[in-house]
């Protein structure tokens, strides 16, 4: 069977579970008093025997009219997932929560759950890898079999991606294991990706596999492990972190292994820190690390050359705003960025996923927008955003959004 069978299949199993499952969640659709009840049954008919042309073509003929009671949107929104047409199902869903005078987080969930795995679905190894770790991420539990199933699809990249969902999903004794092997034996591209993703873990559990990666030959993959062990506070890994400082000849490596050292107390390593300041080439960096350990006064001076830093640079940035409490000043910057369809796929990504951190209601429409951006990958990254900043929200303030 070729892969296009395979998907197919999928798809209609996903169909016909989701025609069973939605009948629950929107519990009360059947029957009822009501305006167009004749032609709101006959869609439910057709949705039971999969005419979801049919089904279609009633909801259409009854868009136009006035009082249209729940059970059309809710309908339409079954209809919507079914055929996977996602938008549409959000535009229908707007007509639901206006109507009801509250909010559907279910619904919400639902919609965004159906979506990603949609893209999880896709043959193209970038939309496909995003839009399972964004499952894995969300927890969508139901997923978890689709999501096992992926890890025949021929790519070293998706079996990573499965691997890191199913280990957030609470299958840690099949999947973790595999993350962890790649994350040490591997060709350095699968070792730099199984590193990042056990990373984003930041799991106390998973210590030995951080300090493992302070060995690794590779400064990018040492560089992770710095990272995390400075953010935990492993002060056991403080030997290899000195060893690192005093044998690296990569200035860059001896920045960050001082960051690390002073980060679990270390403070005799700050002079490195301060000493690169007078090096044109490193003092960017030194800056940055400085503003990180609470030197404060630096943030309006980098702040004001923010456009022009390289991608990495300023992402480091705008995290540590947020770690020294300027949230709002970060979410107003990147609430006009977000807001424009301009700039690569890579650099959008990056300013959805953390504006989705930060956004408030008034911003969902924005991340609601890149939805429809022309990169697909960056849809996948949106939908995720736009959803987990839903539901955060919702459980902040449920009368709000």
């Amino acid at each position: 069977m070729n892969a296009e069978s395979c998907i197919m299949r999928l798809k209609m199993r996903w169909i016909r579970t989701f025609s069973i499952a939605s009948c629950i969640l929107f519990a009360g659709c059947f029957g009822g008093q009501g305006p167009y009840q004749d032609e709101l049954s006959r869609v439910e008919d057709h949705l039971l025997r999969l005419e979801l042309e049919e089904a279609r073509s009633i909801l259409e003929s009854l868009k136009a009219r006035q009082d249209l009671p729940e059970r059309f949107y809710q309908d339409a929104i079954r209809v919507s997932l079914m055929r996977f047409e996602f938008r549409e199902a959000l535009g229908y869903l707007d007509g639901l929560e206006k109507l009801s005078g509250k909010k559907r987080p279910d619904v919400r969930r639902k919609i965004g759950y159906g979506w990603l795995r949609h893209f999880a679905e896709f043959t193209d190894v970038a939309i496909k890898f995003e839009g399972i770790k964004a499952l894995g991420q969300l927890k969508d539990r139901e997923a978890k079999s689709f999501i096992m199933q992926q890890f025949e699809f021929p790519s070293r990249t998706i079996r990573l991606a499965v691997c890191y969902a199913m280990t957030r999903l609470g299958d840690v004794d099949r999947a973790l294991p595999y993350l962890q092997e790649r994350a040490k034996y591997s060709a350095l591209k699968s070792r730099a990706l199984a590193s990042l993703l056990l990373i984003e873990m930041s799991d106390p559990a998973l210590m030995p596999d951080y300090r493992f990666m302070l060995k690794d030959p590779d400064n990018s993959i040492r560089a992770l492990g710095l990272s995390i062990l400075s953010e935990l506070k492993d002060t056991a890994s403080t030997d290899e972190m000195v060893r690192i400082h005093n044998s690296t000849t990569n200035p860059r490596m001896k920045l960050m292994a001082a960051h690390a050292l002073v980060k679990i107390g270390k403070d005799s390593y700050l002079g490195t820190v301060e000493d690169a300041l007078g090096n044109p080439a490193l003092k960017l960096d030194a800056q940055l690390i400085l503003y990180d350990l609470g030197r404060t006064g630096l943030k309006d001076d980098i702040f004001s050359r923010i456009e022009n830093l390289d991608l990495e640079s300023r992402f480091v940035f705008l995290r540590a705003m947020i770690r020294q409490g300027n949230e709002e000043q970060v979410r107003e910057w990147l609430s006009k960025r977000v807001g424009s369809l301009s700039g690569s796929a890579f650099e959008k990504k990056m300013e959805i996923e953390l504006f989705g951190e930060v956004a408030t209601q008034e911003d969902l429409e924005k991340l609601r927008m890149q939805m429809a951006n022309p990169f697909e990958e960056v849809q996948v990254v949106a939908v995720y955003a736009w959803l987990k900043a839903s539901l955060r929200l919702f459980e902040a303030s449920p009368s709000e959004v």
